[in-house]
């Protein structure tokens, strides 16, 4: 863990062992008209063929982590 302000911001390192690479994770929580607003960035890929195929392989896993963290919000469960 980089760093974590309790219940708005936390940040940590990913290593992507298959692409040997490292980058930054940052996600932010906040109120909106009384809905949660989820922003998270990653950086730290570099501006290469392989760089770039290892953010897009990485947005899709987030894009299946988000939905997975919203159903479990909105249900209360737990995995």
């Amino acid at each position: 863990m980089l760093e974590a302000t309790r219940p708005t911001h936390f940040a940590f390192r990913w290593h992507g062992e298959a692409r040997g690479y490292e980058s930054t994770i940052e996600v932010d929580f906040e109120d909106w008209a009384g809905a949660a607003v989820v922003r998270l960035r990653e950086h730290g890929y570099s501006d290469t063929p392989e760089g770039r195929w290892g953010l897009v392989d990485c947005a899709v896993g987030w894009g299946g982590a988000l939905s997975l963290l919203k159903f479990s919000v909105e249900h209360g469960r737990r995995y």
